[in-house]
């Protein structure tokens, strides 16, 4: 009897284990009438991968069976009379039972996950109809996810349910590691990117690698990849820099492999040929020789206008041909300050771009800095800089040296200048307002700053972009006090924050501005000088007679100068004899035979003088970097007008003219 029991014991213990490590799967599906092949398939991520496949018995049922387990994830049932899909959530046997009734799908056996999700896809199927708003719909699904939480919670029905519910978290779905093989989870996955998408590029890289890192390690990889194709892809200028930042920070330095070969060497072709040109990106130089063999320098053409276009392109290319009359229109139309057109032909036919550049490269718009250059041997790599695969090539760059447009045609040319146009209007409209009544209070000028920087403080893009349009807004008002408040602006809020901008060239520029502002301030007695005429004697600058001195400094080799001057020489006769303004025109150049046939060959009947010891007298005392420079002193020497431009002579002597009338 004890051996009986003890062999009882044996087998009851046998059959236990045997059940306990059962494997594989029993899937029947009762479709009634339909006969013919049935599919059992795995909905992998972004594909489907066939599992089984069985022919109907008599009696129209499919019965799969295996002794390999199936992997955790969404199934789907393919035959001639429809498809169906259900869940397998958990290791071991799976043993689930269908039936079709009516076009209805009937879960007859197994999890109570299917059961559910049986019910739902009929749902989905018919119910719908019957509704009659969206609200309907969200409290339906949102009822079946509270029911399965309870009946089936970890399943992954409960998570599919979850982000079709109101309590939707894309982080809890990428936790789970099941969802690697569902489609539903790649679905959630890419319409959430979608959103990511809609945002900046810093922020889509914050959401991006937000989402990887709370991803299982599983789904990292597939994550990862899902994020660089649909930023890869994406047709939002900028979002390149995106995909370039996913490829470098999680594929190229080994943080996630990638088994598939074919896909890592386009990634790392596609961030060699952009990493170097991304908005945001400082343009890389180019230094490169124009038609005349002279060598120009990209980066110091930049800092010469508002914005400069960069435009590769060839004569025998097609879309250049149809494209560069469009761009010359949209140059032709720009009216809110100066463009540099940097165009870089890419063949290697000097004839043929000349011709070209002939032909097509010619504006109205007299604001417009032409730079013609071509590089026939690739030596400056622009192919890899610029990413230029094929023409034409069309970047925007600011007056920061910083891309802020790439891979544009024209019409997209047109419409970033103008955005950057409109924000310009609505800044000075904002800025219209914070002023309004105080132009001449140099204290409410400054106090207004203060509060204008303070507000934007927080946002190192937005501070940038305000400071430097509050800068120019100063400076270039009528009030002294606004002026006065620019150089305040550049001493407290831009160059002591040089490192948000990035740029040398332009803190140098606005510092310069400033040196130059604060001598000989208007209203101040201007810095004497004590030179000599042409017949050798000394004068001082103030101890010469008149009621009025116009200062004239100008170089005998400067084209502008010699307009300005005939300008002047017009001007003498018809006003400044008349209102007892002497004009005093100072040499800068260093060589005094030129001076003397200057003189001489010009007539120039006004006080001319020099600095004979060849000192740097005259530059310590006057802001000299560009000549003509012109100032405007009354009998005392005090400072009327300074850098006066000279198309502005003119209105200048008349204002002159009705001040003494006036008197």
């Amino acid at each position: 009897m004890g051996v009986l029991k003890y062999f009882f014991t044996l087998l009851l213990v046998a059959i236990s284990c045997s059940a306990y490590s059962r494997t594989g799967y029993r899937i029947a599906v009762d479709a009634g009438e339909s006969g013919g092949k049935a599919y059992l398939q795995l909905l992998q991520w972004d594909r489907k991968v066939d599992i089984d496949s069985v022919m109907a018995d008599k009696e129209g049922v499919f019965l799969f069976k295996g002794k390999s387990p199936l992997l955790p994830g969404e199934y789907s049932v393919r035959y001639s009379g429809g498809i169906f899909e259900f869940f397998v959530s958990r290791t071991g046997y799976v043993k689930e039972e269908f039936r079709m009734s009516s076009g209805k799908l009937l879960h007859e056996r197994g999890s109570e996950e299917n059961r559910y999700f049986a019910r739902f896809q009929n749902f989905l199927k018919e119910g719908w109809k019957s509704l009659s708003s969206a609200g309907q719909m969200q409290k339906i699904i949102d009822s079946l996810y509270l029911e399965v939480s309870e009946k089936a919670g970890g399943s992954l029905l409960e998570s599919f349910l979850k982000m079709s519910s109101s309590s939707s978290d894309i982080y809890a779905l990428v936790c789970d590691s099941k969802v690697e093989h569902s489609r539903f989870a790649r679905n959630y996955i890419v319409e959430y990117l979608k959103k990511v998408e809609m945002n900046s590029c810093s922020v889509a890289i914050a959401k991006v690698d937000s989402l990887i890192a709370m991803s299982a390690e599983n789904l990292r990889p597939l994550v990862a990849e899902e994020a660089f194709d649909l930023f890869y892809n994406s047709k939002i200028m900028g979002h390149e820099g995106v995909a370039c930042h996913i490829a470098e920070n999680y594929f190229l330095n080994g943080e996630i492999e990638l088994e598939d070969s074919d896909k890592l060497f386009l990634i790392k072709s596609f961030v060699m040929f952009n990493t170097s040109s991304l908005v945001g990106k400082r343009a890389a130089e180019l230094s490169l020789e124009d038609t005349s063999g002279r060598v120009v320098s990209l980066i110091e053409t930049v800092h010469g206008g508002e914005f400069t276009i960069l435009y590769f392109y060839t004569d025998d290319c097609v879309n250049c041909t149809a494209q560069t009359p469009e761009i010359v229109n949209v140059i032709d139309n720009y009216q809110r300050g100066v463009l540099n057109f940097y165009s870089v032909y890419t063949g290697t036919d000097s004839s043929r771009w000349k011709g070209y550049v002939d032909k097509h490269f010619f504006s109205y718009n007299p604001f417009v800095n032409w730079v013609n250059v071509w590089d026939p041997e690739a030596e400056s790599s622009y192919h890899l800089l610029y990413g230029v695969l094929s023409t034409p090539k069309l970047f925007l760059i600011d007056r920061h040296g910083v891309i802020v447009g790439r891979n544009l045609d024209a019409g997209s040319l047109r419409q970033l200048l103008d955005s950057f146009s409109a924000e310009r209007d609505q800044m000075h409209r904002l800025f219209d307002g914070c002023f309004a009544g105080g132009e001449t209070d140099r204290q409410f000028v400054e106090r207004t700053i203060d509060t204008v920087c303070s507000r934007v403080s927080r946002n190192g893009d937005l501070y940038k972009r305000v400071a430097d349009e509050l800068y120019l807004y100063l400076a270039s008002a009528d009030s002294y006090a606004m002026q006065q408040g620019s150089v305040y602006l550049a001493e407290k809020y831009i160059v002591p924050q040089a490192s948000l901008w990035n740029d040398e060239y332009y803190i140098m520029q606005l510092k310069e501005a400033v040196e130059a502002f604060n001598m000989n301030r208007l209203g101040e007695r201007a810095a004497n000088l004590h030179l000599v005429n042409e017949g050798g004697a000394s004068l001082s600058l103030w101890d010469i007679g008149g009621k009025y001195k116009l200062l004239y400094f100008f170089k005998p080799d400067c084209g502008v100068c010699s307009q300005t001057t005939v300008l002047l020489k017009d001007l003498k006769k018809r006003y400044a004899d008349a209102l007892d303004c002497r004009i005093i025109a100072v040499n800068t150049a260093r060589d005094r035979n030129k001076w003397l046939k200057y003189i001489i060959e010009n007539d120039l009947d006004w006080i001319n003088l020099w600095d004979d010891t060849k000192s740097s007298v005259i530059f310590e005392n006057y802001f000299l970097k560009e000549v003509p420079q012109i100032y405007l002193l009354d009998a005392n020497n005090v400072v009327l007008a300074k850098n006066v431009a000279p198309q502005d002579l003119e209105y200048l002597f008349k204002m002159l003219e009705n001040r003494e009338k006036e008197q």
